[in-house]
């Protein structure tokens, strides 16, 4: 991908194949022509953005931000989790999964705020334990405390039972 530009989860398949095996389609972001605001939400889609960028949600579109020099790239996840509870209120779920700080704790209690589902890996099964304890520190009645195994298997079956409501 050019430089600033979401791309496709392809490196994810390293070193998440499940998520991999379970979404829909994985496919490169088109790029925007000009004018267009960012790339739109579509379904089955996962974005990643390049390091030292963040991504907010605005009326269904992803907007990539450069990040200034002064902005630490830690409140990227809790940007996201911020402007997704704004958009989407209880239609979002956020998940924190193994990592390092208190990246994305206060963007997940937004999103427990709006009535979005919060979903919180068990730090005792994170291979870094310290984001999943800060989140559960920060939203203590996260709706989910799962093994890691367990959300991708979780996250399926609620998207499918989506589907089956809105057929």
């Amino acid at each position: 991908p050019r430089r600033g530009q979401l791309r496709e989860a392809g490196r994810a398949r390293e070193r998440a194949p499940r998520l991999h095996e379970r979404a829909a389609r994985l496919e490169p972001p088109r790029r925007p022509p000009p004018g267009d605001p960012g790339e739109r939400l579509r379904e089955g889609v996962v974005f990643v953005a390049p390091p030292r960028h963040s991504v907010t949600l605005h009326d269904g579109q992803l907007t990539l931000e450069t990040l200034e020099r002064t902005t630490s790239p830690r409140y990227t996840i809790t940007r996201l989790f911020d402007s997704a509870a704004k958009a989407y209120r209880d239609r979002v779920i956020g998940v924190i999964l193994s990592g390092y700080l208190t990246d994305g704790s206060q963007g997940l209690r937004a999103v427990h705020e709006a009535g979005g589902l919060t979903i919180i890996q068990n730090p005792e099964d994170a291979e870094q334990w310290e984001m999943p304890a800060n989140a559960l520190k920060q939203v203590p009645e996260a709706t989910f405390r799962l093994n890691g195994v367990d959300i991708g298997l979780t996250l399926d079956l609620m998207a499918r039972r989506n589907a089956e409501l809105e057929s």
